[in-house]
């Protein structure tokens, strides 16, 4: 991950692989998950077997966060409640194992915020969404 992200600095670990970074996956991911600004090239990371997520640039950033791979090494990532939003607006590319899993590790963390969680679902428009879940889980 930590070569990956030298070679492409505007890249930001997400979905699945922010997951695992934050230790809320019960598995390494089969593949990367990366998020990029809408206009900014994937091709070659697409060819290397990197899942490419793309999002509007005012976007890109919220919940950017530093984490640390298995090696130590730091890399940008998102937080679970950015990792959350993004579990549920891809859920349909996603497996739903993966989904559930997350969701229900995240209701379970002491770590979690669930004001910050509504604010972020406001900004990516899936606040009716979260609430269901949030419902349900809580």
């Amino acid at each position: 991950m930590y070569v990956i992200q030298a070679r492409y600095p505007k890249i930001i670990f997400s979905n699945e692989t922010a997951a695992f970074l934050l230790g809320s996956s019960e598995r390494e991911p089969f593949e990367i998950s990366v998020t990029l600004e809408t206009s900014t090239g994937s091709l070659r990371l697409n060819k290397s077997g990197v899942k490419v997520y793309k999002i509007k640039k005012d976007l890109l950033e919220v919940g950017l966060i530093e984490s640390l791979t298995p090696l130590g090494n730091k890399v940008r990532s998102y937080n679970q409640e950015r990792t959350f939003c993004d579990f549920v607006r891809s859920r349909n590319t996603i497996e739903m194992q993966e989904v559930q899993t997350y969701i229900r590790e995240y209701f379970r963390s002491k770590d979690m915020n669930i004001s910050q969680l509504m604010r972020y679902a406001k900004l990516f428009s899936i606040a009716k969404i979260i609430r269901q879940y949030t419902e349900v889980l809580l």
